[in-house]
């Protein structure tokens, strides 16, 4: 991989991920003097490709990683290059190594596997190169075959990016393939393309085998199907950047740089059940018609007023939990949300053109809260799949947790708790939880319900402070359509985007100084 020093965590963990499986032929190309020793410290081989002067674009910073490329086969040897950002859960070699005839393997950016293409001998059909529906192909994950042909693919490749900073290296790479010279499929390959003037054989790996960050994160087609990823290029992260691939790869157990500590919270951890779902989640038929999407210029406004409903009741529960964890200094491992409608970065009718993926489903954690904003506002969180991380399990027994029910009629407490099993009133005060809870020895506590759990806190300061922690967390979700915005809801466009609100349900003042009663209505922007 390539990476420069403000990069260079991701080269980290691409490094460890690979070592892990005991990969050792491998090297980061060092874009910055900073990198190369941040390398060398970790043990990580690195090569300094060059020094980058203070303002280079992104586009030109990306011409090292052909130089890279390009350098390696050169020398005679084959490459598999991939953006910093990929992350390996098993050993990549045995699968690339099953292709010799290929000169490049490459992948895409495919999101459905439902197509007319089926897969060719492991391999996405080459049709996707060279045919009417063709896939977008991503450099960020590469193998190349050191030969003569692939030599001079490579350097033709280097002079006309390098002869044009306007566009990406992607760009020119694609154009390599399907405009400088037409594709053919290969004789005896069926998996393979002679591309390059029938010169360079080209196979597209499999989408969900080498999964960009939708396939993996969102649509889980690995998770779903049974296969067995070989690596995760972390794409398709909407609106948060670092932050929010971060928090993915931890939730995929695929993070490798975080401190013992981090898997054994100061002040322990809350728990919390799954979130409770409206009853139409449960109803197979409401299901179906929403999932089945169909025309939403007429079915929009339902849908995506319903999509708001079902998120905002999932954020109201997680409002209380997160109380109780500020209350208690315990560190609150989120449950996974449920939503109706996908989340992108520009107009759609619910779903990314192209590939239907309407819910509900389970999405990542940062397609609601804003991963920055949450660590900026000093509020600690896990993912859901925190509990399962082989460094918790090593620390925590089943006798480590205790269990708190919030039930009407139950007794309000008169003194700390010890038990595994805790009952509070329903509507619990602060002072209620706190003197129960504060001091409770269990590792682990786990909320049963959230749903109207307690008042709040008990000084109003003190629960305007919380409001004012968690008020700009939630994400915002893009984007209704332009004839949405002005036919159906009569609201200016641009923007399209609306962002959720932790208290929908009461008469408030948001992030944006808007007021609104306790009836929420669906706003655009700001």
């Amino acid at each position: 991989t390539a990476s420069d020093q403000k990069y260079m965590i991701w080269a980290r963990n691409w490094a460890k991920s690979l070592q892990a499986h005991g990969v050792r032929n491998l090297f980061i190309g060092a874009m910055d003097a900073e990198a190369q020793r941040l390398s060398h410290a970790e043990g990580i081989p690195a090569v300094l490709l060059g020094r980058m002067r203070s303002g280079t674009t992104w586009h030109s910073a990306n011409r090292y990683k052909i130089r890279l490329v390009q350098g390696v086969v050169e020398l005679g040897f084959d490459v598999l290059f991939t953006d910093a950002d990929v992350t390996f859960v098993r050993d990549p070699i045995p699968f690339l190594i099953k292709y010799p005839e290929a000169g490049v393997l490459i992948s895409t950016d495919l999101l459905i596997r439902e197509k007319p293409f089926p897969m060719v001998n492991g391999l996405e059909n080459t049709y996707e190169i060279y045919g009417k529906w063709r896939a977008d192909l991503n450099v960020g994950i590469m193998f190349v075959r050191s030969t003569q042909h692939t030599v001079r693919m490579m350097n033709h490749w280097a002079d006309v990016a390098n002869a044009d900073m306007s566009k990406s290296m992607q760009t020119f790479f694609v154009k390599l393939v399907r405009e400088y010279a037409h594709c053919q499929p290969m004789d005896g390959h069926p998996e393979l393309s002679n591309c390059y003037n029938g010169t360079v054989p080209i196979g597209l790996l499999p989408m969900d085998v080498f999964s960009g960050g939708y396939i993996y994160f969102v649509e889980r087609l690995p998770q779903r199907t049974g296969v067995q990823a070989i690596s995760v290029h972390a794409t398709y992260q909407v609106h948060q950047g670092l932050d929010g691939k971060r928090e993915r790869l931890r939730h995929a157990h695929l993070w490798f740089l975080d401190e013992p500590s981090y898997y054994n919270p100061t002040g322990g951890v809350l728990t919390m059940a799954p979130f409770e779902l409206p009853a139409w989640v449960s109803d197979p038929a409401t299901v179906k018609r929403y999932g089945e999407g169909g025309d939403l210029q007429n079915n929009h406004q339902n849908r995506t007023l319903v999509h708001f409903q079902l998120v905002h009741y999932q954020l109201r529960q997680l409002r209380n939990a997160m109380a109780v964890a500020e209350m208690l200094g315990r560190t609150l491992v989120m449950p996974d949300f449920t939503v109706l409608i996908d989340n992108t970065w520009y107009p759609m009718n619910g779903a990314w053109p192209g590939f239907r993926k309407f819910g509900p489903f389970v999405a990542p954690l940062d397609h609601v809260l804003h991963m920055t904003q949450l660590k900026n506002n000093n509020i600690d969180f896990r993912g859901s799949t925190f509990l399962e991380h082989q460094c918790v399990k090593a620390n925590i027994k089943p006798t480590d947790r205790a269990i708190v029910s919030f039930k009407s009629g139950a007794q309000a407490p008169t003194g700390a708790s010890t038990a595994d099993h805790i009952e509070l009133p329903m509507g619990a005060t602060q002072a209620q939880v706190e003197t129960a809870l504060k001091s409770h020895p269990a590792k682990v506590l786990h909320l049963e319900s959230t749903m109207d759990i307690i008042k709040g806190f008990d000084n109003p300061r003190d629960q305007a402070t919380f409001a004012a922690k968690i008020n700009r967390t939630p994400m915002l979700w893009c984007c209704i359509t332009k004839d949405v915005a002005h036919d159906i809801f009569k609201q200016p466009f641009p923007p399209g985007h609306i962002y959720y609100d932790f208290y929908y349900d009461q008469e408030h003042t948001d992030r944006f100084n808007r007021k609104y009663s306790a009836e929420w209505d669906l706003r655009v922007g700001p």
